[in-house]
C-alpha cells in the first residue's frame, strides 16, 4: 500500500469523527488529503479535496485568511495539473487577492509559490511572455527574502525559463539556464534524483536544436 493510501485510511475516519465545532480540523484534513492526492498524480481527487476545504472555510467566518489563501493556491495548482487552466487561474488570483489584503508586504514569500503556479498556467497556454513575467516575480521575491542561490526552490525557475527560451529559439540563453539548473541540482539533490535526468535531457535537446549533436548525445547519455 502506498503512502497516499495509508494517509487516506488514517484521515478519512478522522473526518467522520469531527464535529461542526472542529471545522478547522476538517478543512486541514481535506487540504492534506488533496496535497497527497496531487503528489500521487490523482489530480481530480486533489481538486475534490481542496474544493471541500475551501467550501468549509467559506461556511464560517475564517479565523485564518492565510490558510484560505493557501487552500486556493493548492486548488489552483491542482486545476492546472489537471489541464483546467481557466479554473486554475481563477483560484490562483483569488489566493493572491486574499494575500494582498492580508499582507502589507508585496514581497512576502507566500506570493512566490502562487506566482510560480500562475506562470505554469500561462506556459501551458503558450503565453510565454506572461509565463516568464510570473516566474521572474517568484524568483525576485525569493531573492529579496535571502533564499540561498543554491536552494532547490530555484530549480523549477531555471528549468521553466530555460524551456521558454528554448521555445522562443533563444538557444544560447536556454543552454545557460539549463546549465545553471544542473549546477544547483548537483549541489542539493542526490545523483539518482529524477530532476537531474530531466535537466540533462533538456540540455541535450537544446544542443540538438542548435545542431550540436555531439554535445546533445553526451547529455542524453547522462540523462540515462
Amino acid at each position: 500500500m502506498g503512502e497516499y493510501e495509508k494517509a487516506e485510511n488514517i484521515l478519512h475516519p478522522r473526518l467522520t469523527q469531527l464535529m461542526v465545532d472542529q471545522i478547522i480540523d476538517q478543512y486541514a484534513c481535506y487540504d492534506l488529503l488533496g496535497t497527497l492526492a496531487g503528489r500521487n498524480g490523482n489530480f481530480e481527487k486533489a481538486i475534490e479535496y481542496h474544493l471541500n476545504s475551501v467550501e468549509l472555510q467559506q461556511q464560517v467566518t475564517p479565523t485564518d485568511y492565510k490558510q484560505l489563501a493557501l487552500s486556493y493556491n493548492n486548488l489552483g495548482k491542482s486545476y492546472g495539473m489537471n489541464g483546467q487552466i481557466d479554473l486554475a487561474l481563477s483560484s490562483l488570483f483569488k489566493s493572491n487577492n486574499i494575500k494582498s489584503q492580508l499582507l502589507d508586504d508585496d514581497n512576502h514569500l507566500l506570493f512566490a509559490a502562487t506566482y510560480e503556479n500562475i506562470g505554469n498556467c500561462y506556459f501551458a497556454q503558450n503565453k510565454l511572455d506572461e509565463a516568464q513575467q510570473y516566474f521572474q516575480c517568484a524568483f525576485d521575491i525569493r531573492q529579496r527574502n535571502n533564499i540561498p542561490e543554491n536552494s532547490p526552490e530555484y530549480i523549477e525557475y531555471y528549468v521553466s525559463v530555460a524551456n521558454i527560451f528554448g521555445l522562443k529559439k533563444q538557444y544560447l540563453e536556454a543552454t545557460d539556464y539549463h546549465k545553471k539548473t544542473i549546477e544547483i541540482a548537483h549541489q542539493v539533490l542526490p545523483l539518482d534524483h529524477p530532476w537531474l535526468a530531466v535537466c540533462y535531457n533538456n540540455l541535450g535537446k537544446d544542443y540538438a536544436d542548435q545542431k550540436r549533436y555531439k554535445l546533445a548525445r553526451q547529455n542524453y547519455q547522462r540523462a540515462l
